[in-house]
């Protein structure tokens, strides 16, 4: 299942947003205050979803100035990747994420709500931590 957000525009540069994006560190400013046990490293993030799971998260491919893809593991086994776009048009710079899991389809029903307000909440949060960076 891919799930994207809505796009939010950053006042930065294309530059600046790709360099934060690219650090995991930066990653911990995006994240929900419901996140517990959060480590990171320049190229992971690994924390814990109350309830749910643990994630790890490590940067699998990085194309300069319009995208950064995580590749996460869990104790699920379920795949999933997190991925930012960044999209310059108009004169400006957009912010997208996109979330794509591989569950069963009887499953998508469930998890397509919070996967959706997840993304959108991250969407929201990265312009504001790469601006006030």
């Amino acid at each position: 299942m891919n799930v994207i957000s809505q796009r939010h525009a950053v006042n930065a540069s294309e530059e600046k947003i790709f360099a934060s994006l690219s650090d995991c560190r930066n990653f911990e400013k995006f994240l929900p205050s419901e996140m517990k046990d959060v480590e990171v490293t320049a190229e992971t993030c690994k924390f814990t979803i109350p309830g749910l799971t643990t994630l790890n998260l490590s940067i699998v491919e990085k194309t300069e100035f319009s995208k950064v893809a995580f590749q996460a593991t869990n104790d699920k086994n379920i795949p999933i990747n997190l991925i930012f776009h960044i999209i310059h048009e108009d004169n400006a710079n957009n912010i997208e994420v996109e979330i794509d899991v591989d569950i069963p389809s009887f499953l998508a029903t469930m998890v397509k709500k919070p996967l959706q307000n997840a993304v959108d909440m991250i969407a929201e949060k990265v312009p504001q931590a790469i601006e006030n960076n």
